[in-house]
């Protein structure tokens, strides 16, 4: 059908969508130039190193607190023995006490390791594996060493 002004509900029809494409790129291309000048600018690599440094300090520190965790654990048994069958209410509570602290250690490197992983992985592909940091393993292994 044409209009007064002779042109089709079509022809219309097309314009907007052809204007809505058009705006629609223009918005991606706009935001991925702004993404891309964000990446590989010098204060977001300055920014992003100084998280992995500061992520990097906090889960050594928790891997110490392991460690000494572990050492706490092990001289308990010596002093007290393995068989917790010997042990007064009050020994299996700080036995306890020590354990739950050293679990809740655990936890936290745990969920520090995979938060830095996360961002190493966004780091690779920003930058490329040539400068990306250390990676740490998720879990934290079973003896500390000593």
């Amino acid at each position: 059908m044409i209009n007064k002004k002779g042109m089709s509900g079509w022809a219309v029809f097309w314009i907007i969508v052809a204007i809505i494409i058009l705006i629609t790129a223009i918005g991606l291309i706009g935001g991925y130039f702004k993404m891309a000048k964000n990446a590989i600018s010098a204060e977001n690599y300055k920014k992003n190193y100084q998280w992995f440094k500061d992520q990097e300090s906090a889960i050594m520190q928790i891997q110490a607190q392991i460690c000494a965790g572990q050492m706490q654990i092990a001289d308990f048994k010596n002093t007290f023995g393995n068989d917790t069958s010997k042990w007064s209410s009050d020994t299996v509570k700080q036995y306890g006490d020590l354990t739950f602290g050293y679990n809740g250690y655990i936890s936290k490197y745990n969920s520090l390791v995979a938060d830095y992983n996360a961002h190493r992985s966004d780091w690779i592909r920003s930058f490329g594996i040539g400068d990306a940091p250390v990676e740490y393993a998720e879990f934290y292994p079973a003896k500390c060493n000593t």
